[in-house]
């Protein structure tokens, strides 16, 4: 009598494992066509982005569940919003609120945070949500590289807005975020780009381990 429940329970564990199977390989071709774009292959066509966007929708409609599809399709669409002209702000919007279905069912990963936040900077809105999000980044991965580079990209566009008002948690992640050979770099690219080496380098100075950042500030603008 117990024989039919068991072969039913394997049947199922079999096929739930299968889907699951089946949802990582699509989301790891998403992953792969991302991390080609992030060392400067983006293509140029629009049609180009739509197997990894196939892929992530896949993905999705076999785990709905799982916040980290949702987060794939998000930056699928924000690199393809970057090679869209007048058409970026749709996929902008789009990837936000693909972000902010992967925060409801992963509120703690403070990655999400962070890359919500850097779209808002992508909009061009600085309102409370921006705010909200990158305090929600910092609190939840205050040592994350891609905090740093959020609050410090934010930072820096409050800055240009109102040069008189300092933004918090600017300085914070400017120092965490040069001392980290992570991000470093990222940091002493996103400073030069905004003009801050002066202010960077006084705070960096006045920083208790000033060593890790001197190279920086002994470089000619």
């Amino acid at each position: 009598m117990l024989l039919v429940p068991v072969i039913g329970l394997v049947l199922y564990l079999a096929l739930h494992s299968a889907v699951l199977g089946l949802a990582n390989l699509q989301a790891l071709r998403v992953e792969n066509q991302l991390k080609q774009w992030q060392k400067g292959r983006v293509p140029e066509r629009l049609e180009a982005f739509e197997p990894a966007l196939r892929a992530a929708n896949r993905a999705l409609a076999m785990q709905s569940g799982n916040p980290h599809h949702y987060t794939l399709k998000a930056r699928v669409l924000e690199w393809r919003g970057y090679r869209s002209g007048d058409q970026a702000e749709e996929q902008y919007r789009h990837a936000l609120a693909l972000h902010r279905r992967a925060a409801d069912l992963r509120p703690l990963w403070p990655d999400t945070w962070a890359e919500m936040a850097v779209l808002k900077l992508r909009l061009g809105e600085f309102d409370a949500d921006l705010d909200y999000y990158l305090a929600q980044a910092d609190r939840l991965g205050p040592y994350t590289a891609v905090v740093h580079k959020a609050v410090v990209q934010a930072g820096f566009a409050k800055l240009q807005r109102d040069p008189f008002v300092q933004p918090p948690l600017l300085e914070t992640h400017i120092l965490r975020g040069m001392s980290d050979r992570r991000t470093r770099g990222a940091i002493a690219r996103i400073t030069k780009e905004h003009r801050q080496q002066i202010m960077v380098c006084r705070w960096l100075q006045l920083a208790e381990q000033p060593a890790p950042y001197k190279s920086f500030c002994e470089q000619k603008s």
